[in-house]
């Protein structure tokens, strides 16, 4: 039931063919598979190609440098327990990938665990359910490489990207450093990416780009950015396309740039539909026009709570903006007691439910319309604007204050 290879050497190899293969009637019935400290320096399709019906495969500290299609491949059907765990994999291919993991809805790769690999190429896995991606440094400088560095396309499912380090360097083909979009109809929930780097050297490119995701923990995150370019280019994309994007927290991350300025740190585009309860709170935001696009298209919404608080923003960057009335919930507590302070685009009269004490800030500005106070209730109703005209106390004195009115002394 056990089977280890340790200490391959596997050079040279041809076309279409596998350094190691797992499949079929041998791998289904073997129950632990170990491919440790090997040297897989193979020509052919992939060096590794885990398939069909493996179980507990563990693929650890081998030194992988060929041209190769993928170092590493695994389909998903029956995939279980599959660990990737501090391989060195320098792919030489124009397009080759490091890591290829090929899960569907129907078919996941369960619990797969990727961590400590070092890889020039980049990483794939699609089809994941309660998975591990934790502190994998991988790069690539191959200018026919466009694809993102790390992609997570389709189904997801509890999962963790954390404290990895992403790198498109000087010299690789355009786009993102990161990306986990849906594929049409699944789409990934109940994420956590945490605490990576995310390097963009090549100018006036995005970093990341996030669709239709849902329960997600975007967390601690940081930017190493080399130029950000012509103030055209959104740094962090997260849009509901395919399905509402629900419960998404965007908190502690560093978005930077050396030079140029991003048009916005974080764009998000409510596309046919919505996003419903956004948190988008305490980031740091560095060299870009405006921290926080709240932009609508095709019908979306932004509904339920929507809250921006406690960010750090330059001097020059606009806190946020938006091509629909929106009111942004900025301060306080979202729970059921307490007072809330709003910002917004107009009156609060009708559009803005909160309880007495709250206070509302109209960005457009105005006489009697700028700066709002909730006098009672909790619904849209009951908001009371300030300002007026100035009282001035003591005498007449039309030189300094025009079109005022005047109290005379001891008058109240």
């Amino acid at each position: 039931s056990l089977c280890k290879a340790i200490g391959i050497r596997l050079l040279g190899g041809v076309a279409d063919a596998d350094g190691i293969m797992l499949a079929g009637a041998v791998a289904s019935t073997v129950s632990k598979i170990w491919i440790e400290e090997g040297e897989l320096n193979d020509a052919g399709r992939y060096a590794v190609n885990i398939g069909a019906y493996s179980s507990v495969v563990w693929v650890a500290q081998n030194d992988m440098q060929a041209a190769g299609t993928t170092e590493i491949y695994a389909s998903g059907v029956g995939q279980a327990d599959l660990k990737l765990f501090g391989n060195r994999i320098h792919n030489t291919a124009a397009a080759g990938r490091g890591i290829d993991l090929v899960g569907t809805a129907a078919n996941p790769i369960l619990r797969p665990q990727v961590a400590y690999n070092t890889l020039r190429g980049i990483m794939r896995m699609g089809g994941l359910e309660r998975y591990m991606i934790v502190r994998n440094t991988a790069w690539t400088d191959v200018a026919t490489v466009t694809d993102p560095i790390l992609s997570l396309p389709g189904y997801q499912r509890q999962g963790q990207v954390q404290e990895n380090v992403l790198a498109r360097q000087t010299g690789a083909g355009n786009g993102y450093v990161f990306t986990m979009l849906d594929d049409g109809t699944n789409l990934a929930s109940e994420i956590q990416v945490q605490g990576n780097k995310f390097i963009q050297q090549l100018t006036g490119q995005p970093v990341t780009y996030t669709r239709s995701a849902s329960f997600l923990q975007w967390q601690n995150n940081e930017d190493g950015v080399t130029d950000a370019g012509s103030s055209t280019i959104v740094a962090h994309k997260f849009e509901a396309l395919i399905a509402d994007s629900v419960d998404l927290q965007v908190t502690t991350n560093h978005v930077t740039t050396i030079a140029g300025t991003w048009l916005y740190a974080f764009q998000f585009l409510a596309n046919a539909n919505d996003f419903d309860v956004l948190q988008v709170n305490t980031n740091m935001v560095e060299g870009a026009a405006t921290a926080v696009r709240f932009e609508t298209a095709a019908g979306g919404l932004f509904i339920n709570e929507l809250m921006l608080s406690g960010n750090n923003l330059n001097a020059s960057t606009t806190a946020w903006s938006s091509n629909a009335t929106l009111a942004v919930r900025t301060g306080a507590n979202a729970g059921v007691v307490g007072v809330n302070m709003w910002e917004g685009v107009g009156s609060p009269v009708g559009v803005v439910a909160a309880r007495a004490g709250s206070i509302y800030q109209n960005i457009s500005g105005g006489a009697n319309a700028s700066f709002w106070y909730k006098e009672s209730g909790t619904s849209s109703a009951d908001w009371i604007a300030m300002g007026g005209s100035p009282i001035v106390f003591g005498a007449n004195n039309a030189d300094t204050v025009t079109a005022a009115r005047y109290m005379a002394p001891g008058y109240i």
